[in-house]
């Protein structure tokens, strides 16, 4: 799948965000972590990145993520709708 205005998609446990965001050439507070755990929002919100927590249950849940959703589709639309704003 091609996603506009997304240059990567890689996982937490694939590299480090630092070291990321050195190869991108970018600062830690460019980049959006979405994760499902506490810890990755913990970890997301520690390095100053957006912190998007994927809930998939029936539970109200906060860690402090910037913003939530119930699954990809519906964090996806939300991307499409901002990107399509700032334009």
């Amino acid at each position: 799948m091609k996603l506009k205005n997304v240059d990567i998609i890689i996982l937490s446990v694939d590299v480090g965000y630092r070291l990321l965001a050195k190869k991108l050439g970018i600062e830690t507070n460019e980049m959006v972590y979405i994760g499902n755990e506490e810890k990755d929002i913990i970890g997301a919100n520690n390095a100053g990145m957006l912190s998007i927590l994927i809930n998939r249950t029936d539970k109200k849940i906060n860690y402090g993520e910037k913003h939530q959703f119930n699954n990809l589709e519906e964090m996806w639309n939300f991307v499409k709708v901002q990107t399509f704003a700032k334009k």
